[in-house]
């Protein structure tokens, strides 16, 4: 093994305010790959009842290259639900009645990425995107989002778009 073979991941979090249906996340991570790729990132996150609020900046080097972008989002459970919320993370939603609960969200992006999903490929790039996930019941959840982006690169005037339908089953 020589010394490219050696990795350092770690991510450390803190809930400096819960309170009945609201809390507030703050978290930080980094992350020394084998490939020469140093990545850090902080983020931060809220629940206030059935709305939640999140955003992350990350910072990534490797070789020459210098990555960095964010996102803010922001989702509403309109059937009332709370994003759950344990040991760090936040958990998926669990309906409160037989017909599922349904949640809306906003989302936008700065940065260099992947943006293929968008027909972009990965470049500097800015996206927004909108959509609804219906939570059948805990382990079924089927979204559909809106997505468009143009991107950021001199001398590019790219842009491209996306409608995505997803299924989702956990165990």
């Amino acid at each position: 093994a020589s010394d490219n073979d050696f990795a350092l991941a770690g991510r450390v979090t803190l809930t400096p305010y819960v309170k009945d249906q609201t809390l507030i996340h703050v978290g930080a991570g980094y992350a020394d790959r084998a490939d020469d790729r140093k990545t850090a990132n902080i983020e931060l996150a809220a629940n206030i009842g059935s709305v939640s609020l999140q955003t992350e900046y990350f910072d990534e080097e490797q070789g020459q290259d210098d990555r960095d972008g964010y996102y803010a989002q922001v989702g509403w459970v309109v059937t009332g639900e709370s994003r759950p919320y344990k040991d760090g993370k936040f958990k998926r939603i669990k309906p409160a009645s037989e017909n599922g609960a349904w949640e809306v969200f906003a989302r936008y992006e700065d940065g260099n990425g992947n943006h293929s999903d968008i027909e972009l490929g990965r470049v500097d790039a800015e996206a927004y995107s909108v959509g609804v996930n219906w939570y059948a019941n805990s382990n079924i959840r089927i979204g559909m989002n809106y997505s468009e982006g143009e991107s950021q690169e001199l001398g590019s005037s790219d842009e491209g778009e996306e409608f995505r339908m997803r299924l989702q089953l956990t165990f």
